[in-house]
């Protein structure tokens, strides 16, 4: 579910969660996947992949995902996309989001939660963190078009 101004469950940031809308991004996009699964991170490598992405890292937790975010924003290539897991230890995909959003030089990097936590006040605290996207679990490959 892609963020959206003026429409059904408003975040403080005055956007909401809603329906479908396509973001385009190139193949040679750079993406960080961050799920405690490896399951999972495999999953939607291999979906990413299947939709032309190649240039895609992965992280277990939100912890490792930031610090990985770090280092490559001290290279030539940042990551551009960013797709997290809500429930993992140590650091959650909505801790995450938060310490993403609390620097502004990944203030533009879209950051897309999976999960399958679907309650109308976590998908509230997730636009108010500066999420993106909601993808819920289970999902299909039409989820990530």
């Amino acid at each position: 579910m892609p963020l959206e101004p003026d429409s059904g469950l408003r975040g403080a940031s005055g956007f909401s969660l809603s329906g479908a809308k396509a973001l385009m991004f190139r193949p040679e996009t750079k993406i960080l996947i961050t799920d405690d699964s490896l399951t999972m991170r495999i999953t939607i490598k291999n979906l990413l992949r299947k939709l032309g992405f190649l240039n895609l890292t992965d992280a277990e937790d939100g912890s490792a995902g930031f610090k990985m975010l770090e280092i490559a924003a001290e290279t030539s290539e940042p990551f551009q996309l960013i797709f997290s897991d809500f429930n993992m230890p140590n650091c959650t995909g909505l801790e995450f989001a938060k310490l993403v959003r609390a620097q502004s030089k990944y203030s533009q990097v879209p950051f897309i939660i999976v999960s399958s936590e679907t309650e109308r006040s976590l998908l509230v605290e997730f636009a108010q963190a500066g999420v993106n996207n909601f993808i819920a679990k289970p999902f299909d490959d039409a989820d990530f078009k």
